[in-house]
């Protein structure tokens, strides 16, 4: 599953770049209001749930079929990386502030139409969700299933 992840990594880059370009004035408050949701709720299983309505929505607002396509594909087979990423985090820093932060600049680059900016931070988030996925595989071994490379 990791492989999987890994391959949406670009994807996920280049669709926070094209969104950039093409976040309407709606896209801009569909954006806020999952992040507001996101940093509202408490229920960790919802947070993760959230997190990957987050990126669908990024996906959706690049508008590029094939980008989507991926990232939607991706987002289905790593449910599991996600929330169990999100739990490791919680359970590492009593918080998730890290990804939070993360997540509230990379939608105001979308928002602000700051292409550069915007692919610039999702490189960076998910570059800090591979660490955690890494440190979770190493401590579950080599021969982990969830974390197969």
């Amino acid at each position: 599953m990791y492989s999987r992840y890994r391959n949406s990594f670009c994807a996920g880059a280049g669709a926070a770049l094209l969104a950039a370009g093409n976040c309407t004035e709606k896209d801009a408050l569909d954006l806020r209001s999952i992040l507001a949701q996101l940093e509202s709720s408490e229920d960790e299983k919802a947070r993760a749930g959230l997190d990957k309505k987050l990126h669908t929505k990024i996906g959706r607002i690049a508008g590029n079929p094939m980008i989507y396509n991926v990232l939607d594909a991706a987002a289905q087979l790593t449910e599991e990386i996600i929330s169990g990423t999100r739990a490791y985090i919680m359970q590492k820093h009593n918080s998730a502030l890290e990804v939070d932060e993360q997540h509230r600049r990379l939608v105001e680059a979308i928002i602000s139409g700051d292409r550069n900016q915007a692919e610039k931070l999702m490189r960076e988030h998910m570059e800090t969700i591979e660490k955690y996925i890494l440190e979770i595989a190493q401590q579950q071994g080599e021969n982990s299933l969830v974390f197969h490379r």
